[in-house]
């Protein structure tokens, strides 16, 4: 670091208006911090549902396409202003609709240009919350589980599939047929 690079880091530290240096004369513990801090995003979350709430009398009509995508974008834009992560269920309260009435409508209406706006919104959603990832703005465990439940098929589920091969015995065998198939093994 060179003399004039250092002078520089120097004074941004003592500058009152660096964050770091008021945290510091803040008196104030991490943990005292922290907790200010989660309780803040806390409150602005409740804050937006609450917004979302007022909305339930003023249910969107979701076949308008007009209404779905004003209703959609003042949703972003609150998520914009409380800074929290826009979701499906959250959405679906802003829009006065639980998140199973929200979907059925999406499984019902695949050919709708609203339903498939909506499908959209779902791939916006899981955009933000793997950006949010992979910038550490959300823990791992958080963006996996969300992620899984976005409905965009991002699971690690296996899928067996269970064939019966060429064994001509039947599927189920009576317990007479079984113990013939068994009598010549030792036992104990």
């Amino acid at each position: 670091m060179n003399e004039t690079t250092e002078q520089a880091a120097l004074e941004a530290i003592h500058n009152k208006d660096n964050k770091l240096y008021r945290t510091r004369n803040t008196g104030n513990s991490y943990p005292e911090i922290s907790a200010e801090q989660k309780r803040q995003v806390i409150a602005a979350a409740v804050a937006q549902q609450r917004e979302a709430l007022r909305n339930f009398n003023n249910r969107v009509d979701l076949s308008s396409m007009p209404q779905v995508q004003e209703r959609v974008e003042r949703f972003m834009e609150s998520c914009e202003a409380y800074g929290t992560l826009p979701t499906m269920l959250a959405l679906a309260t802003y829009m006065g609709y639980s998140r199973a009435n929200l979907y059925a409508y999406i499984a019902n209406h695949r050919d709708s240009e609203t339903a498939q706006y909506l499908d959209n919104f779902r791939s916006a959603c899981a955009a933000v919350i793997a950006q949010a990832s992979a910038n550490r703005t959300i823990d791992n465990a958080t963006s996996i589980f969300l992620l899984k439940n976005s409905g965009q098929g991002l699971n690690d589920a296996q899928s067996i599939e269970i064939t019966r091969g060429v064994d001509p015995q039947p599927i189920r065998l009576t317990a007479e047929q079984i113990m013939e198939k068994y009598k010549d093994l030792p036992s104990d």
